[in-house]
C-alpha cells in the first residue's frame, strides 16, 4: 500500500517495517496511475533499492505471483556480498534460459505455423477443384439426359443404316427404324398404347 504515501513517507514506513520484522512481504502496483490516490508508483527495482538500503533483500526462491505479480519476499540478510550475487546470478540464469528457450519454441511454433498455413490453402485449392469437377459431372449428366441428346444419338445410328432398295423387308426395316427413334426420344412413353406403330398396309 505505499503506493498511496508521497515518497517521503513510503521510506519512513519502510523503515519501520524494518525495525520489527526480519522478514517482509511485500507489494506495490507498479503500473496504476490513474488512481487519484496513488502518490508513489514506482517499478519493483525502487522498491528493491530501499529495502536493500535497510539490509532486507529478495528472497530468489520464493514465488510471490499467487499474491500480485510483483509480489516480493524481502528477508534480513547478514552474508557476505558474494553470497547474495551468487543467488541473484543462479535467479538470472533460471529465468534467463527459460526466456531462451520460450523464445526459440516461438520460433519454431512459427515455422510450424506457416506449413500449416500452407497445407490449408493447398487443401482448399483441391476442395474447390472437386466441387468444379462434380457441377461439371452435373452438367454432363443434365446433356446426355436431355432429349437433344438422345436426337442427336438417332442421328448417330442412320448414319449407319443401309438405305438401299430391300425388295421384300424394306417396309420391316422402316418401321424398326421409327420404333428405335421413338424409343431414343421418348423411353419414358415407349410401352403407351397411344406410340404403338400401326402396321403399314
Amino acid at each position: 500500500v505505499l503506493e498511496h504515501l508521497p515518497a517521503k513517507d513510503g521510506e519512513a514506513a519502510i523503515e519501520n517495517l524494518c525495525r520489527f520484522s526480519d522478514d517482509i512481504l511485500f507489494s506495490s502496483t507498479p503500473f496504476d496511475y490513474k488512481e487519484a490516490t496513488h502518490y508513489n508508483v514506482q517499478p519493483p527495482s525502487y522498491w528493491v533499492y530501499k529495502f536493500a538500503q535497510q539490509g532486507f533483500f529478495r528472497d530468489v526462491d520464493f514465488d510471490g505471483s499467487f499474491i500480485t505479480p510483483w509480489a516480493i519476499r524481502f528477508r534480513r540478510r547478514k552474508e557476505p556480498v558474494h553470497r547474495l550475487i551468487r543467488e541473484y546470478e543462479r535467479g538470472f540464469w533460471l529465468l534467463w534460459k527459460e526466456n531462451t528457450d520460450l523464445r526459440s519454441l516461438i520460433g519454431e511454433m512459427r515455422v510450424q505455423l506457416k506449413q500449416t498455413d500452407s497445407m490449408v490453402e493447398q487443401v482448399n485449392q483441391m476442395v474447390e477443384q472437386i466441387h468444379q469437377l462434380q457441377l461439371r459431372n452435373a452438367q454432363l449428366e443434365d446433356i446426355l439426359q436431355s432429349r437433344s441428346w438422345r436426337a442427336l444419338q438417332c442421328l448417330q445410328k442412320l448414319r449407319h443404316l443401309d438405305f438401299s432398295p430391300l425388295p421384300r423387308f424394306e417396309p420391316f426395316v422402316f418401321s424398326t427404324t421409327k420404333k428405335e427413334i421413338k424409343d431414343e426420344l421418348f423411353p419414358e412413353v415407349k410401352d403407351k398404347d397411344s406410340f404403338h406403330e400401326k402396321p403399314d398396309k
